[in-house]
């Protein structure tokens, strides 16, 4: 697209040139080989997956996508299905959670008790869960407390059963987790696992996927049979495709007042594209999400397919600048975490403990190959991770995750960074909740408000009052702080370093100016000053405001030296490279038979206008050309 704005006999041309679609979330292609999920059976075959099959149960048949076995009349005994997915072989110290999607018809009862047995069976190894009798629907078995040594599991989908009827079971898929997860797979032909749809024509479920075709220009898929409890999954992850048009996600929760709140991920490019939206900032993402519609198009008539739409409560991201450690070694003691890294530190000087010191008396000691245990008999300690090269610096840090789980009541978990050698932790973003089960902490760094933190001569740790982070400088050390006596768990924990994307920063700059919706993309023109969003956000203007003619370049001829010059200057971002975009100035000497061309342009200079912008001034010869024209291409990627 072009706008012009002419000048004397010349004319100055504003073009813009979009390179990869705008997204509020950030594409995780391709894979880096960390995946999120691993899928063990899909059942996609025509035999029978399962290794053996307990007495009684038998296998019936497979198509569609399902595998269907039946239990039989007047039978006593435990009625299992045992798999050994060696094609698909995953750690089971790493993959923690188990989803599989099934049904259980029982003539007795309206709850059908279903178990995972990971090998080795054993009596009290196994995690469990209850079933509806009725329609396919999810089921998770947290195996995070289990002893999994192996790749195999037992899946129990019948108790006792004495009655004169046979049982039925429909098996849609399993698959594990690296964390929890909830989500809608389309893996049964004809079945839209509760997906219901709005201008949408043709939808159907197909060899793996969701077909359909929009009908208007506002086609809708409503997740209505996923219940989502924001406060533990934080993130989306989507694999879709459309052929063209803008896709987006409209939510809800309790907590959000006001209707729902609209985030674009992508314009579709006709290809499979996974995305990962980022809730985790949203102040309304809390309790129960009460609506959650995908719009995968927004253009009539556009095809689409969508793979699946799960909710996640830890993202596996795609980056080598992402700290992360999982505290997979099983039996280790003081002196074998200190081996990796991380110190136990108190007093006034801050050493580290050494492999003799007690003073931890219930650790750290990574229990169960899967978390630490963090024991305090001393308040005020401080669990580090320290990188002799340094993390990153701070202005590259974003954000900080864990997933902790608090044993005794009075525990108080801080998170805790040190940046040129001085120590911030946080006030209250990370407090460990009263509860056994593990939930997952996640905080943008820049956002929260932090307490400085010193070692006091003669005394422990002690907290200073409120502490702004450094803009600059080097993470030494990551870490958790706590204030009191007490034993808490944790793992898995992140911090997120040059996470940011072009996308997300621009979807950050939506947020600060208040726009959604179609008003947020790139080629909107929400206060109708013919500068599109793009141009807004390149040259400084603002998006809501018609101040076209403050932020388009200005010309002016110059004689400098015995030359004449046209002179044209324009803004642009100090960390324009960051962002994505990219600036040139281009001319040529005729709008009919000319080549636009960038020789012959020199960047005279440039004056840094505040702490986000700089003019940049360029300049061509006149005195040999009767007429030229110039323009400036925005290109954003």
């Amino acid at each position: 697209m072009r706008k012009t704005k002419i000048i004397g006999c010349m004319v100055v041309g504003l073009a813009i040139g979009i390179g990869e679609a705008l997204a509020a979330s950030v594409s995780i292609d391709p894979s880096s080989g960390t995946d999120q999920v691993v899928v063990l059976e899909g059942f996609g075959g025509t035999n029978d997956p399962s290794t053996s099959l307990s007495p009684g149960v038998s296998f019936d048949s497979m198509g569609g996508g399902a595998a269907t076995y039946s239990y039989a009349a007047n039978h006593l005994g435990e009625g299992y299905i045992y798999f050994s997915p060696t094609a698909n072989a995953f750690d089971p110290n790493v993959y923690k959670y188990l989803r599989t999607r099934l049904s259980v018809e029982r003539d007795t009862g309206s709850v059908a008790a279903v178990q995972v047995y990971p090998t080795p069976v054993a009596g009290d190894n196994l995690a469990g869960a209850t079933v509806t009798t009725g329609a396919l629907r999810e089921v998770t078995f947290d195996l995070s407390a289990l002893n999994v040594n192996g790749t195999g599991l037992r899946l129990d989908v019948y108790n006792y059963d004495n009655d004169g009827t046979a049982d039925a079971a429909a098996l849609d898929y399993i698959m594990v987790d690296r964390y929890r997860t909830k989500g809608i797979e389309f893996g049964h032909d004809g079945d839209l696992n509760g997906v219901g749809t709005i201008n949408v024509s043709s939808a159907t479920v197909s060899n793996g996927v969701l077909l359909g075709t929009a009908a208007n220009t506002d086609p809708q898929l409503n997740v209505t049979s996923l219940s989502v409890d924001a406060d533990i999954y934080k993130f989306a992850e989507i694999r879709m495709k459309a052929a063209s048009g803008g896709a987006g996600m409209y939510w809800d929760t309790a907590a959000q007042a006001g209707g729902a709140m609209w985030i674009p991920f992508g314009v579709n490019d006709g290809t499979y594209h996974t995305y990962l939206v980022d809730f985790s900032d949203e102040s309304g993402w809390t309790g129960a999400a009460s609506f959650l519609r995908l719009d995968p198009t927004n253009l009539d008539g556009v095809d689409f397919e969508v793979d699946y739409i799960r909710f996640v409560a830890l993202p596996v991201v795609n980056s080598t600048n992402v700290f992360h450690e999982t505290f997979d070694n099983p039996g280790a003691t003081d002196a074998g975490i200190a081996s990796v890294g991380w110190h136990a530190n108190s007093g006034s000087t801050g050493t580290a403990l050494s492999e003799s010191n007690t003073s931890l008396a219930n650790g750290p000691v990574v229990s169960g190959g899967d978390y630490l245990i963090y024991g305090l008999t001393t308040p005020a300690n401080l669990l580090t991770w320290t990188e002799t090269t340094g993390i990153g610096s701070i202005s590259d840090v974003l954000k900080i995750s864990v997933s902790v789980r608090n044993d005794q009541p009075t525990a108080d978990l801080k998170v805790a960074i040190q940046v040129d050698g001085a120590w911030f932790v946080t006030q209250d973003v990370a407090n460990s909740p009263t509860v056994s089960n593990w939930v997952p902490v996640n905080f943008a760094v820049q956002d929260i408000a932090w307490n400085a933190l010193s070692f006091v001569s003669g005394s422990t740790l002690v907290e200073g009052g409120s502490a702004s982070l450094p803009s600059s400088g080097t993470v030494n050390a990551v870490g958790v702080y706590d204030a009191v006596s007490s034993k808490v768990r944790f793992d898995d924990f992140k911090v997120y370093v040059n996470a940011d994307t072009s996308e997300s920063l621009y979807q950050a700059w939506n947020a600060a100016n208040n726009l959604s919706g179609p008003d947020a993309d790139l080629s909107a023109d929400p206060d109708s000053d013919t500068l599109d969003n793009l141009v807004e956000y390149a040259l400084g203007g603002n998006p809501t405001n018609a101040d076209a003619s403050a932020v388009l370049p200005v010309s002016s001829l110059v004689n400098d030296g015995g030359t004449n010059w046209f002179a044209y200057v324009y803004h642009r971002r100090l960390d324009a490279a960051t962002r994505g975009l990219t600036y040139e100035v281009v001319r040529e000497d005729g709008l009919i038979f000319g080549t636009w061309t960038n020789s012959g342009i020199t960047e005279a200079g440039t004056v840094v206008l505040d702490a986000e912008f700089e003019a940049v001034t360029n300049r061509v010869p006149t005195d040999a050309k009767a007429e030229q024209f110039m323009k400036l291409n925005i290109g954003f990627e």
